[in-house]
């Protein structure tokens, strides 16, 4: 089946952060049908989920997108004829999920002072964006 939706986060455009629309966190796509049902897989969720991986198929399932936190896709059903009796059906490994994103944000004005992270201003807030191992001091 197909994935869930993350959270939507109201953030400036600027940030240029999930996808869509500052979307996070959305579950990854389902595996791919039974070797009956060729060609189909679950939808990644919306917020960097990725797609299932197709059964019979070698394809890989996509993974979650970068900075969204998003799942990864789920494997495809694989039917080996090639396999020993009773072990010629099995799942397809899933793919990882994107990596994740923190924002801190604080209205402008208030007198803090603060370090760390990509630093953005817009709409009366200062925003501090991680996309990566950081730290935030604050001064």
């Amino acid at each position: 089946g197909n994935a869930g939706t993350g959270a939507t986060l109201s953030l400036p455009a600027s940030l240029n952060l999930g996808e869509p629309s500052n979307t996070f966190g959305g579950g990854g796509g389902g595996g791919g049908g039974g070797t009956g049902t060729p060609n189909t897989s679950g939808d990644g969720g919306a917020g960097g989920g990725g797609d299932g991986g197709l059964p019979q198929v070698s394809a890989t399932p996509e993974p979650g997108t970068a900075n969204t936190g998003g799942g990864g896709g789920g494997g495809g059903a694989v039917y080996d004829t090639s396999a020993p009796e009773g072990s010629q059906s099995y799942a397809a490994n899933g793919s990882p999920g994107g990596s994740g994103v923190v924002v801190i944000r604080a209205a402008t004005g208030q007198g803090l002072s603060a370090s760390g992270g990509t630093h953005y201003s817009s709409g009366g807030y200062d925003y501090w964006v991680f996309t990566s191992n950081g730290s935030f001091v604050v001064s």
